[in-house]
Formats: C-alpha cells, sequence, structure tokens
C-alpha cells in the first residue's frame, strides 16, 4: 500500500511540474512578444530571438526553431556576418535535437554567405 501511494505521489508531483513548465513557457512567450513588439532594432530583436531559441531548446524546441526561423528572417537584412552564423548555427543545433540530421548539417555547415533556405 505504501508503495502505491509513492508511486500516486510521483505521478502527481511529475504531473504538477509538467502544469507549471508549460505556465512558465507560456509567460516566457508572452514576454518574448511584448519585448519584439516594443520599439527596439533588428539587431536587439535578433539577440532576443537567439536567445528565446536558446533557452527554449530543451522545454520547447518546436517553438525554439520558430524562434530560431523568425530571427532567421530579420538576420537577412543585415550585414553582421557573425550574428548570421550565430542564428544558422542555432537551427542546425535544433533540428539535431529533433532528430531531423540532414537539415542539422545544412545549417551548421552554412556560411554566413550562403543563401538562407525557407523553412
Amino acid at each position: 500500500m505504501k508503495t502505491l501511494l509513492d508511486i500516486m505521489f510521483i505521478i502527481m508531483i511529475v504531473g504538477f511540474s509538467q502544469q507549471l513548465r508549460s505556465n512558465e513557457d507560456s509567460l516566457y512567450q508572452d514576454s518574448i512578444t511584448n519585448i519584439l513588439n516594443s520599439d527596439i532594432n533588428d539587431s536587439s530583436k535578433i539577440r532576443t530571438l537567439y536567445v528565446a531559441s536558446k533557452n527554449l531548446k530543451n522545454s520547447n524546441p518546436q517553438l525554439a526553431l520558430s524562434y530560431a526561423y523568425d530571427a532567421l528572417e530579420l538576420v537577412k537584412n543585415t550585414n553582421d556576418s557573425i550574428l548570421k552564423g550565430l542564428v544558422n548555427n542555432r537551427i542546425g543545433l535544433l533540428y539535431l535535437r529533433l532528430g531531423n540530421f540532414d537539415l542539422a548539417e545544412e545549417f551548421i555547415l552554412k556560411k554566413p554567405t550562403d543563401t538562407i533556405a525557407a523553412k
């Protein structure tokens, strides 16, 4: 009986922590949206999206990939090759995490001067 209660307690804790994580992602997403809607330059938006994608890589890799692609769209209009390389690398690492090795390789090996593929 004690073992059954222990298992039920563990299941309850895991469920609660998953609910908290889901709420945290939602709050994080709202915060990112507010930042991006504020009056900041594109370079700051790219860096915000990059950091958001990095922070969400474990808890929500699909949302992280979406943020990285948003950064990719903005970085196309800049001459910042370092930032272009970072964004391409981030997308590659996210594809690696998701098991899409062909796309991971494409983005990780992409030179900042290469044309950037669409999603």
